[in-house]
């Protein structure tokens, strides 16, 4: 029922280094059956958030990979496994966050969750790669040499990233870390057969169009797949082309009221 139901890449090992090596914790999963034959699965995602002006970890809860068999759906299954995680962890955590598809969106929303309001687009940029570069060199995750908690506004919540996590986050082979020196910063990117993707950055300096074109020159590309954020509000790119918003709820989050939440494309990445 479970490999009918997900996507066909989820595979075995996709699940052990999703739910089993996370460096938050390894994820709490319920099941739902009829006799001794499974019909529903609800997975929660420990995660780690740091907040700059407190100088404090916040812990927070992520419901995924959630499964209904197609003969028991509408009978509240859903519901009654989500419900039963919440209690399960209430108290424990400061909040809870996904990134619902189409289909668990609505009933979330029924739930109590509600939509994250400071949501930037997913955005294609133009760059001209030989227009001024900075050097950089790739490196190993375990090379990088960053202090975990820089932030670069004060009154904004990011997904805690120690060594262990990029360890763990960017272990795939398809994965690339570009280290520029003289900005002291870092680039976590990917590339297909058309554009450049920016998954993370992180360093001391501010994001400039020299490191993309840069990486742009190298791999002869001159589109750049990135998450808006303030990393991107000084690139001066050709044209830029929006994509789409993600969804993303959040459940508790009163008591950050007066924060905002940093996402990176890493974070909302299809593999969560």
């Amino acid at each position: 029922m479970i490999n009918d139901n997900l996507d066909p890449d989820f595979t075995i090992k996709l699940f052990k280094w999703k739910h089993l090596e996370n460096p938050f914790g390894k994820s709490y999963g319920l099941l739902a059956f009829d006799g001794t034959e499974i019909i529903g699965l609800r997975m929660f995602m420990f995660w780690k958030f740091w907040e700059p002006s407190e100088e404090n970890l916040i812990l927070a809860l992520r419901p995924v990979d959630t499964v209904v068999d197609k003969n028991y759906r509408g009978q509240g299954i859903f519901k009654r496994l989500t419900l039963m995680g919440l209690e399960k962890f209430n108290g424990d955590h400061s909040f809870i966050f996904n990134t619902p598809n189409k289909n668990s969106l609505p009933g979330l929303l029924k739930m109590g969750w509600e939509k994250y309001n400071f949501i930037n687009c997913f955005k294609i940029g133009l760059i001209n790669p030989y227009y001024g570069f900075s050097s950089f060199v790739d490196v190993k995750p375990d090379e990088i040499k960053i202090d975990d908690k820089i932030s670069f506004q004060k009154e904004i919540l990011k997904t805690y990233t120690p060594l262990t996590y990029f360890k763990w986050r960017y272990q795939a082979s398809c994965f690339r870390i570009a280290y520029f020196e003289k900005e002291q910063t870092y680039i976590v990117y990917s590339i297909n057969k058309f554009h450049i993707i920016v998954f993370e950055i992180t360093g001391y300096s501010q994001l400039n169009i020299r490191m993309l074109n840069s990486l742009g020159r190298k791999f002869k590309k001159a589109l750049i797949y990135f998450y808006e954020d303030e990393q991107f509000e000084k690139v001066d790119f050709l044209l830029t082309l929006k994509r789409y918003k993600p969804n993303i709820t959040l459940r508790n989050f009163e008591v950050f009221k007066d924060n905002q939440i940093k996402f990176s494309l890493a974070d909302l990445d299809a593999s969560f």
